[in-house]
């Protein structure tokens, strides 16, 4: 095959991801194909046959950590759709991530937790629990909320929620605080 001519083997990381990309796509018994060819992404034409094309393209890693990212998750690998891109980038261009609004920005939700330094499973939690989406991410953790629920009656939603929450080993005081009411309240 002609890109060996030019040095390039199984242990080259670009050569790696090239045949990762068309196996992920082509090959039904690939464990990861029902994400990528079940739902329809495609190689270019052109470089599902010739890595030299894809690599001219694509150019080198940056570096051992970066890996290939298709930029719309839902676009073939195509010129314009792929780039190499570090774990972290990877991480938020996920079809799995939680895109929330607030002010004309989107961000998935581990960006919105890194700017105001709350966990995103509270914020999620909070809104579950009915939250605004500016209450949510920017009330700092253990502030009181400016418009509450009634203490004395809790959505189905809520209780639901102290149930499943119990369920999974959190504490009565850790379930308290995120869902603001009284730990003899979760304990009830």
């Amino acid at each position: 095959e002609q890109w060996f001519q030019h040095g390039w083997g199984m242990k080259d990381k670009e050569y790696r991801s090239w045949r990762g990309m068309i196996d992920r796509c082509y090959n039904e018994n690939n464990a990861r194909f029902a994400r990528y060819g079940g739902r329809g992404i495609r190689v270019a034409p052109k470089w599902e046959c010739d890595f030299l094309s894809f690599l001219t393209y694509v150019g080198l890693a940056p570096s051992p950590r970066h890996s290939l990212d298709r930029i719309d998750n839902d676009g073939n690998y195509e010129p314009g759709n792929v780039r190499w891109v570090t774990p972290w980038e990877q991480a938020r261009n996920r079809e799995s991530n939680r895109l929330i609004e607030l002010a004309g920005e989107t961000l998935c939700l581990e960006d919105w937790a890194q700017r105001y330094s709350i966990r995103a499973e509270a914020i999620l939690k909070r809104l579950d629990l009915g939250w605004s989406t500016e209450e949510a991410l920017t009330t700092p953790t253990g502030a009181k909320r400016k418009s509450r629920p009634a203490r004395h009656n809790l959505s189905a939603t809520t209780v639901e929620l102290i149930k499943q929450l119990y369920s999974n080993g959190w504490s009565i005081r850790g379930i308290a605080k995120l869902c603001e009411v009284s730990a003899s309240r979760v304990r009830n």
